[in-house]
């Protein structure tokens, strides 16, 4: 990505595009799924013994693997590299494309001509699909297949439940895809996603485990949810499931859902329970199932820090938990903005109560020490700062336009700044990238903004608030300055939430 099309203000303050790009690009690269796996796993290969974590498994050409996510491309990869003489068969559900952008961008993910595992793309824009509903029903096949002395190998990652679809009897994908897209835009989060998920599917909620049983099973997984609980990432299908039909049916209400429903879904809801199959669960697992998590958005934060440290920014990671409405975070950044740049020049130093609104009280807590760590370092003095926050927000969407979430939040940031009128302008940037490399329907990963993007905007008679409004964020940036505010990575192969990065320079 080059800096082209950025304002010529912002370059000249000496706030590089550059240094942006290496901060959220080394966060991306320390979740790689390839090394990640690897520092996983354990073989030694004189006692073919598999040690991960606590566990260790003994392989005689007995293992099978099933992967689903956009991760896990290199997390298979991983795997055949360690133990690939012992995997007798396998299914890696992915997203569309997958294949061709591992061709141009990491070669090293794709399979071994020699390889036993089968590689099915689907979930066209993250939303689930034939495809995608096929290879769910291939996994499912292979588990219940699977032999009493056989370890199945299972990859998680986020995108895992669009890439898992598999909907109970009687219930079809596009009745369940309704009901989805309905809780999307009334801005339900992923855990009341994940609910409904779970209690439509034959493999989520821990659906999949009991299928493997008495099969031993070990997870490997890769988190793309706030605070990373294993029952919620790609709604659990290894972890047991501690929801209710009568939680779903309350969800449905209060969003005011249920008449709304296709009748076989309500029908589900009030005449079945959840079974559990008699699996036995012990300290929260069940028995024969060992679920590890292996990368999260705290370790890419920790790098995006490293990096930005090295490149000479008094630099902070004050949050990886980052969630609420999209719009609203973007003006909290451009508030916190604002504020640091005031301290910046000795000027008086307050957050504002507003920034505070969509926070939990552990975020307010760690972005108050922050910015007091902040405010004795650098105020009155020149400096350049990082601020580093990772997480998912969400967006209620009231319009038909296009985007997604950090495409949403960098332009609110861009619109609120503008609004404060503040010197900042020429001083900042803001990037919000998703660390997949899709952010929503659409082909970029997220966008970055300066200060001088709605006065840019307004030259090309594009009025940036009448886009958020419509939900219309990818339109926008695509149409100012040729789309040079878009970030545009391809699928990155890995998956742990959003990214967000502030640099602020004062010299």
């Amino acid at each position: 990505m080059m800096s082209r099309g950025l304002s010529t203000a912002v370059k000249g303050a000496g706030l590089r595009y550059s240094h942006l790009e290496k901060i959220y690009s080394a966060a991306i690269a320390t979740v790689s799924p390839m090394k990640l796996i690897s520092e996983a796993l354990e073989f030694d290969r004189a006692t073919e013994v598999l040690t991960v974590g606590h566990a260790s498994y003994q392989l005689n050409r007995n293992v099978k693997v099933v992967a689903f996510g956009k991760a896990v491309l290199g997390m298979v990869a991983a795997v055949e590299n360690v133990i690939g003489e012992h995997i007798i068969e396998g299914v890696a559900s992915v997203p569309i494309g997958t294949m061709s952008t591992a061709m141009s961008n990491f070669p090293q993910y794709l399979p071994p001509e020699t390889s036993r595992i089968r590689i099915r793309e689907g979930a066209l824009h993250n939303l689930p699909d034939v495809a995608s509903e096929l290879a769910a029903r291939e996994i499912l096949s292979l588990v219940r297949s699977a032999k009493d002395d056989e370890l199945i190998i299972t990859l998680i990652s986020g995108g895992g439940s669009a890439l898992l679809p598999c909907p109970v009897s009687g219930v079809t994908l596009e009745e369940k895809k309704q009901v989805m897209e309905s809780l999307v835009k009334c801005g339900a989060d992923i855990n009341e996603l994940n609910m409904f998920r779970k209690a439509l599917s034959e493999i989520k909620g821990g659906k999949l485990a009991q299928a493997a049983y008495p099969s031993k099973l070990v997870a490997l997984i890769l988190s793309d949810v706030i605070g990373d609980p294993l029952e919620t990432i790609a709604s659990g299908p290894t972890v047991p499931n501690n929801t209710h039909n009568w939680d779903v049916l309350d969800l449905l209400d209060k969003y005011k859902l249920r008449e709304e429903l296709p009748t076989s879904i309500i029908t589900h809801l009030v005449k079945t329970e959840e079974v559990n199959n008699n699996v036995p669960v012990c300290n929260g697992e069940y028995i024969n199932t060992q679920n590890v998590l292996v990368g999260t958005n705290k370790i890419a934060t920790a790098a995006a820090l490293q990096t930005a440290q090295a490149l000479g920014y008094s630099s902070h990671v004050w949050s990886h938990s980052i969630q609420g409405e999209a719009r609203k975070i973007g003006e909290m950044f451009a508030l916190v903005a604002h504020s640091l740049f005031s301290a910046m020049k000795g000027e008086s130093f307050q957050l504002p109560e507003v920034c505070f609104e969509n926070c939990s009280e552990d975020i307010r807590d760690n972005l108050l020490n922050t910015f007091s760590s902040i405010h004795d370092n650098v105020q009155g003095c020149c400096h350049q700062i990082c601020l580093i926050s990772g997480g998912e927000p969400t967006v209620t969407v009231k319009g038909d336009g296009r985007g997604g979430r950090n495409q949403e939040l960098a332009l609110a940031f861009a619109i609120k700044l503008n609004q404060l009128r503040t010197s900042v302008d020429s001083h900042c940037l803001f990037a919000s990238v998703g660390t997949d490399g899709q952010d929503g329907p659409c082909d970029a990963a997220g966008a970055i903004v300066d200060g001088n993007v709605v006065n840019d905007s307004m030259k090309q008679n594009l009025d940036p608030v009448k886009f958020l409004d419509d939900n219309d964020s990818f339109t926008f940036f695509s149409k100012l300055n040729d789309g040079q505010y878009l970030i545009r990575t391809g699928l990155t192969g890995t998956n742990v939430m959003d990214v967000h990065v502030l640099l602020l320079n004062i010299s």
